[in-house]
């Protein structure tokens, strides 16, 4: 008698035969379609990662490339900024060197103006005009031989003797000559009298001419020496008169109007070529380029 667990034995193995057959039969299929699916994962992960790829690629692309552009644009705004601020600073500066060379040229306007107002002083005198006064009698403005009536009449011991006077020469004083004068020249002469004697034609008679007086005198005193070479003056000082002791000769006609004129030089030594009169030493004095400048008073003599 056979045992029931053999008896079961060929049926247990058919079914664990079909099971195994069932397995291997199955295996294939599932792995293809697993690899069918892995494949297609794959794929799709090659698609995601393309898709990803592509959009960010663009998208980066874009994203650099505009942040780039941004960044370039930014740059070049910041640098035509700054440019500009520069180009304003440099504005700016070349404006305040610009006024400050103006301002150096109106100082300079200033000082070149100061200068010229220094110059024009220094030609009158380095401070004031060149003047001619005497202590004895006043210049009247208006006094001319035309209008004798304003003059200031000369006290007697100036006048000539053969009007009663004394014939001794006023004090003469003078300021602010012209710069550069070193010697002086004076001349009294009578502008009522013209064309008298060796005088030209329009010309007033000379009475007394001294030259040659020394460039740092300031005045002549009253009662000058007589003699062409007068003591007490300058070693080179001389004078001529119409008078036969060749000094100072006052005015000689009653009521006419004289004046003195006083002459700057720019020259030590004046040398007349013609010393035969008064009038031609004066005449030349009057013509010579050295002359800087004049100054002239006028008085009359006392017409009874």
């Amino acid at each position: 008698m056979t045992d029931a667990r053999f008896r079961d034995f060929p049926l247990t193995l058919a079914r664990l035969a079909g099971a195994v057959l069932l397995v291997v039969g199955c295996t294939p299929s599932d792995g293809t379609g697993s690899a069918d699916v892995s494949s297609s994962s794959t794929s799709e992960s090659s698609g995601d990662a393309s898709s990803s790829s592509g959009e960010e690629s663009p998208s980066s692309s874009s994203s650099s490339s505009g942040e780039e552009s941004s960044s370039s644009s930014e740059s070049t705004s910041s640098t035509s900024s700054e440019s500009s601020t520069e180009a304003a600073e440099e504005s700016t500066t070349s404006s305040s060197t610009s006024s400050s060379s103006e301002g150096s040229e109106a100082e300079s306007g200033e000082d070149t103006g100061a200068s010229g107002e220094a110059e024009a002083s220094s030609e009158s005198g380095g401070g004031g005009t060149f003047s001619l006064m005497s202590p004895a009698f006043e210049d009247v403005e208006g006094c001319s031989p035309d209008t004798p009536d304003p003059c200031a009449l000369f006290p007697a011991e100036h006048v000539g003797t053969s009007i009663g006077g004394q014939n001794v020469s006023p004090e003469l004083v003078w300021e602010n000559p012209p710069p550069g004068t070193l010697s002086f020249a004076m001349a009294f002469h009578d502008l009522s009298n013209l064309g008298f004697m060796e005088a030209p034609p329009d010309d007033p008679f000379t009475h007394w001419v001294m030259w040659n007086i020394p460039g740092d005198y300031t005045s002549l005193p009253e009662g000058l020496p007589g003699g062409a070479m007068p003591a007490g003056l300058g070693p080179e000082t001389q004078q001529l008169s119409f008078g036969a002791n060749e000094a100072y000769a006052g005015s000689g006609a009653r009521g006419n109007v004289y004046e003195f004129v006083l002459y700057a030089l720019d020259t030590e030594v004046f040398t007349p070529t013609n010393t035969s009169s008064q009038d031609a030493v004066q005449s030349e004095i009057d013509e010579a380029a050295s002359v800087l400048g004049t100054v002239r008073i006028r008085g009359r003599s006392t017409p009874q």
